[in-house]
């Protein structure tokens, strides 16, 4: 029985049990662990910090709240958000399992109380960083101005999909979609603005109610955003495509949802949508389809639905509008453009007005970026 228990089962020591488990570790990970721990000890070193088995779980909660915010290249440059969070995160865990293996010390830097400020400095010194367009984390490329306006134009918004893709493309500039809120995108998240006396005032006001996957924080529903009459460019008007879009909506359509699967019969019927949503895996590639068609790389790049807000962010923080101003209100926002023109003393036509703004904020935002 015994030497039929030895055929069963394998034989392997814990040696060779830690050896396989060495083996299995990716190189790159073990690689970098050995680069941010080599980084650490210098920091250490010129900080005359040192770490002992008698060192209190309070100072390395010290030392750790010094390394989020001082950490450095080597040609003193600051990191990346992403890479800030990865090394943190990485040096915490190097300490914990030092300490636990050499020392006999138990503690653990991702949950205990006396770690709470170094995280905090973690997490502090990110939004920084997710402040600075260079070292924000993208996890979508943004197009150049000349990029986008050639993905709207290449839309026919005389066909169903081509309206459709005409207004997303747009809309998702102005309102800073994230990747998955188009598909979720109901009838009654969009309002017409009216006046004291009941006319209506040309904007169109956006809400969601508050899930998951919009913005809002822990409210019920999110700041309120605006679509703005756009007669600088009618063509490109997202007032003008939503009507139109409205319009072309029958009664036999009882679906809330937006944006609806396209008649392929239309020209015969005069129909030219059907009673059911667009798909999401469909309506997911929309941004991509229409930069395939522009010409645009798609195979360099990352170019998804979150596209859209990439682009909108990113004109914002060219001119020192910070990120969470996208969540806001539309005239917070423009509020904001308005103070950067005046501060930069930038001649522009686009100024603020307190009932309807003619323009966009992304063409003030293009204004400001060509008109240096």
């Amino acid at each position: 029985m015994f030497k039929m228990a030895e055929k069963r089962f394998g034989c392997a020591s814990n040696e060779d049990i830690d050896e396989i488990i060495k083996q299995s570790k990716p190189h790159n990970t073990q690689r970098n662990r050995k680069y941010i721990w080599n980084q650490f000890e210098k920091f250490c070193q010129l900080r005359n910090y040192v770490l002992t088995a008698e060192t209190p779980t309070k100072h390395i909660a010290n030392i750790l709240k010094d390394w989020s915010i001082n950490m450095r290249k080597i040609n003193g440059e600051e990191y990346k958000e992403y890479s800030l969070k990865t090394m943190w995160n990485v040096t915490a865990k190097i300490i914990q399992e030092k300490y636990f293996i050499e020392h006999q010390r138990d503690f653990n830097p991702f949950v205990d109380q006396e770690f709470n400020d170094a995280r905090q400095a973690r997490n502090a010194k990110r939004k920084i960083l997710q402040n600075m367009l260079e070292k924000r984390k993208v996890s979508a490329v943004a197009f150049k101005s000349d990029e986008y306006e050639k993905m709207i134009n290449n839309c026919q918004e005389k066909t169903p999909e081509g309206l459709q893709i005409k207004f997303y493309l747009i809309a998702s500039l102005e309102l800073a979609w994230r990747g998955g809120e188009a598909v979720k995108c109901l009838i009654h998240y969009f309002q017409e603005e009216l006046d004291h006396n009941g006319k209506p005032t040309g904007r169109i006001a956006y809400n969601p109610v508050f899930s998951k996957t919009c913005q809002g924080g822990d409210q019920k529903l999110c700041d309120t955003k605006w679509l703005i009459p756009n007669q600088e460019n009618p063509r490109r008007c997202p007032v003008r495509l939503y009507k139109l879009l409205l319009e072309k909506r029958t009664d036999k359509i009882k679906t809330d949802r937006f944006f609806i699967t396209p008649n392929p019969f239309y020209q015969k019927s005069g129909i030219w949508y059907k009673n059911c949503p667009v798909g999401q895996n469909h309506l997911s590639i929309w941004t991509k389809m229409c930069a395939r068609k522009s010409g645009l790389d798609i195979n360099k790049h990352k170019v998804s639905n979150h596209s859209s807000r990439s682009t909108a962010v990113s004109n914002m923080l060219q001119v020192g509008i910070q990120e969470q101003e996208v969540l806001k209100n539309y005239w917070s926002c423009q509020r904001s453009i308005t103070k950067t023109i005046s501060a930069n003393k930038r001649r522009t036509p686009f100024r603020y007005r307190p009932q309807i703004e003619k323009q966009h904020a992304y063409y003030v935002v293009i204004h400001i970026k060509y008109n240096k």
